[in-house]
């Protein structure tokens, strides 16, 4: 009897692998972006960029000073 439940229990681990790898082969997202959105996007990166700057840059002179 365990022998089969283990069996059981592989099938449906196997088909549920079978299952999961079947939806991930869907077609790719289309991604409608205009050169507007690009330049909103490089914007707000530059501004994390910057952002992460200041905070080290004040980070580091904080531990230079005694």
């Amino acid at each position: 009897m365990n022998k089969k439940r283990t069996a059981a229990v592989f099938v449906a681990l196997l088909m549920c692998g079978l299952a999961s790898q079947a939806s991930a082969q869907g077609p790719e997202p289309k991604f409608d972006s205009n050169a507007d959105d690009l330049t909103q996007i490089r914007g707000v990166l530059e501004e994390f960029r910057q952002d992460i700057i200041r905070k080290e840059g004040c980070h580091n002179k904080a531990h230079a000073e005694p």
